[in-house]
């Protein structure tokens, strides 16, 4: 899920220009080699595009819910929730739209309108 986080936002050309480099870096490691994103990889670069000044609300779609592991889903929404903090700290507009079929409950402890 959240290698999908990052696949919308690459699609901002100047996101993609702060993402490439990072990419790079982590293929030269690994020399060509067989690699994977580990998540506190792929959860620093979403924090860092939501930290950067922008003029535009930024907007995250996370759809198919019910498709995840329910701890999957947990974690990611718990991340959504400390980003869109994060967000409000310095200034940008977060909208986060989450849609699944039925789904156990999961909450968001801070809310902002």
């Amino acid at each position: 899920m959240l290698r999908s986080i990052v696949y919308q936002l690459t699609k901002d050309a100047t996101l993609c220009r702060h993402f490439v480099p990072i990419f790079r870096e982590k293929r030269r490691i690994h020399e060509g080699g067989d690699w994977e994103w580990q998540r506190s990889e792929l959860k620093n670069f979403v924090l860092s595009v939501v930290k950067q000044p922008r003029s535009r609300p930024l907007l995250l779609l996370v759809d198919a819910l019910d498709e995840c592991d329910e701890q999957d889903v947990r974690d990611v929404v718990g991340f959504l929730e400390s980003l869109s903090i994060a967000a409000v700290r310095v200034g940008v507009t977060l909208r986060i739209y989450l849609s699944s079929r039925h789904f156990p409950y999961v909450s968001i402890r801070r809310r902002l309108s």
